[in-house]
């Protein structure tokens, strides 16, 4: 319920459409930008830019060859990974916001114009209508009405504006005193996700092998992502560890295989 929104006049005043049609596009586009500063404000709790939250690089003269020294190697890499993905996700918030903006601009200004044209013929006709003063009075509450969500509008821009900026780019982010490249963070995820992988499988000591209908051959795609290849990998060596089961990635583009799962 918007206790704000136009109210109709007689069909001699000035018609209310346009202004209406603006206005409640306005109405729209400034929930939807609450939401994606919301959606940004979110995101930005949720980066992994504590100095701690890598740990250190294990070495053989600390941990020698002990399960701590893999442990903390997994936990590195896995914390990279999810560092890097909430960055991206971090990216993508600001984007939404600047796109926003754009939007946000335009609404305003549609509605501004047209509230001002609806003013300018009101106020002309003003002598000419007849004296029905309620609907000089709503004439008057209806500009009043757009006023105040154009400048509503005004202050989110500020707001908006001001939430994407802190002296960087869009694409930059300041993290423990370094500028982090959050493009290349993007094309760097990018070309991990590509859909290139497949799993071969083995169990009772054979060869390694594709699953479908030519073992020989990788089955037709789409294929896996990287993630996605691993935990199938992962779950053939589990399920099948009383067959001695064993799984290996397979790049369908380069044709080598991987057992970083």
């Amino acid at each position: 319920m918007n206790k704000n929104s136009i109210i109709a006049t007689s069909t001699n005043f000035p018609d209310t459409r346009d202004v209406s049609k603006h206005y409640n596009a306005l109405v729209a586009v400034l929930a939807e930008a609450a939401v994606c500063e919301a959606i940004l404000k979110e995101v930005k709790g949720e980066l992994c830019e504590a100095p701690n939250f890598i740990p250190e690089a294990p070495t053989r003269e600390k941990h020698g060859f002990s399960g701590e020294f893999y442990r903390i190697e997994r936990t590195i890499k896995e914390r990279t990974l999810q560092q890097e993905q909430r960055r991206i996700v971090f990216y993508g918030a600001r984007l939404r916001v600047q796109n926003m903006i754009q939007t946000l601009k335009v609404a305003r200004i549609n509605l501004v114009n047209a509230a001002s044209l609806y003013r300018q013929i009101f106020d002309g006709q003003a002598g000419t209508m007849n004296e029905n003063e309620r609907d000089h009075e709503i004439g008057r509450i209806n500009i009043f009405f757009c006023d105040q969500l154009a400048f509503e509008a005004y202050e989110r821009l500020k707001e908006l504006n001001l939430a994407i900026s802190h002296g960087v780019g869009i694409n930059e982010l300041w993290s423990n005193g370094q500028k982090i490249d959050l493009s290349a963070s993007l094309k760097a995820e990018y070309a991990r996700s590509e859909r290139v992988w497949e799993v071969q499988y083995s169990g009772h000591g054979s060869d390694f092998r594709h699953s479908g209908a030519d073992p020989d051959s990788p089955p037709r795609g789409p294929h896996l992502t990287l993630d996605e290849a691993r935990i199938d990998a992962g779950g053939w060596v589990v399920s099948a560890d009383t067959i001695g089961g064993a799984a290996q990635l397979y790049n369908v583009k380069t044709g080598k295989t991987s057992n970083d799962f």
